[in-house]
């Protein structure tokens, strides 16, 4: 399972201009809030259609990484994930309440964790992603009557007889 090592992240702060004190020596990015409320409503419209399924994920992600480096859509959900990741980080940081929680829900589901570890827990809910990993993918027309296009499907999706 992935870890989170917090020494590794960046951090952000939403106002280039505050002073966090101690915090400054670590936060080293700065987070462009005027372009998230400037796309705010663009945002809502992605989340609306991933949450009720208009637009399925893959199309939304092919757009957004597809789109010209100059695309303030894209960059505006950049700056906003990176600034809920910077939150959740602090937190994190802060509040050892949360990090016994992570600790406990790892451990519920037999993950072994050692004390190197134990700064680098990771948020991720979903042990069934494997970043690094291999998957493998047959053509439809492999599962169908007919050819597809060239789709691909991911090895196992069958046909409704195989049911």
């Amino acid at each position: 399972m992935p870890r989170l090592n917090v020494s590794k992240q960046t951090l952000y702060k939403l106002d280039r201009t505050k002073s966090y004190g101690t915090l400054d020596d670590v936060i080293t990015g700065a987070i462009d809030t005027a372009l998230i409320r400037e796309q705010w409503d663009q945002l809502v419209r992605v989340a609306a259609s991933l949450r009720n399924r208009t637009a399925p994920a893959h199309v939304v992600l092919r757009r957004l990484a597809s789109s010209a480096p100059s695309d303030r859509l894209a960059k505006a959900l950049t700056a906003l994930g990176r600034a809920l990741r910077s939150l959740f980080l602090l937190r994190y940081i802060h509040e050892e309440e949360l990090r016994a929680r992570i600790i406990e829900q790892l451990r519920a589901r037999g993950e072994t964790i050692t004390n190197e570890e134990l700064a680098r827990i990771s948020p991720m809910a979903f042990s069934h992603i494997i970043p690094n990993g291999t998957y493998f993918a047959r053509r439809t027309s492999d599962l169908h009557d007919g050819p597809r296009n060239g789709h691909v499907s991911p090895v196992g999706a069958g046909t409704d007889s195989d049911m």
